[in-house]
């Protein structure tokens, strides 16, 4: 799937490899395509992002908060937890091996293609992956947008100019 992406487009999901492996997630998901194209500091997308007011970490920041806010809504405390039992967080166990896509980064990538395609493009670009992005506005990377109080209007209409 990957011939058709170009430069920094290619190398984000590396980054987003790492960044899930970093925060030990069990997949890589769109919130780290979103870190993996901020990483990618000269492409288009990360440069609307950065227009548009996103910082990489001020995202990731926002990715624990996520987390951590989650974990609450089903009533687990990570604070208490690790209160109650007077550990510390283990150090990341989850191997840099291959991490899967999750299947909503799976879609987000297949989109970019089609994306790429209806723009009349013969490549795939950062751009088209945070197109993608852009327009789930279920999806995980738009959650942490809000999370940031950035709209995903403004990363649009910064990606355009």
């Amino acid at each position: 799937m990957f011939e058709r992406f170009v430069g920094e487009a290619r190398r984000v999901a590396a980054y987003a490899q790492e960044e899930a492996a970093d925060l030990a997630s069990e997949s890589i998901g769109q919130e780290h395509l979103l870190l993996g194209l901020l990483r990618a500091r000269s492409s288009p997308a990360a440069a609307a992002l950065g227009r548009a007011g996103v910082t990489i970490d001020e995202a990731r920041r926002a990715v624990d908060q996520l987390f951590e806010a989650s974990l609450e809504s089903i009533g687990i405390s990570l604070d208490e937890v690790l209160e109650r039992s007077g550990a510390e967080l283990p150090p990341t166990i989850v191997s840099r091996a291959r991490l899967p896509f999750s299947p909503a980064a799976k879609r987000t990538l297949e989109q970019a293609l089609d994306t790429a395609r209806a723009r009349g493009d013969r490549h795939i670009g950062t751009e088209h992956v945070l197109l993608v992005l852009l327009e789930d506005e279920r999806g995980d990377a738009a959650r942490l947008l809000a999370a940031l109080d950035v709209e995903p209007a403004a990363v649009r209409r910064a990606l355009e100019s």
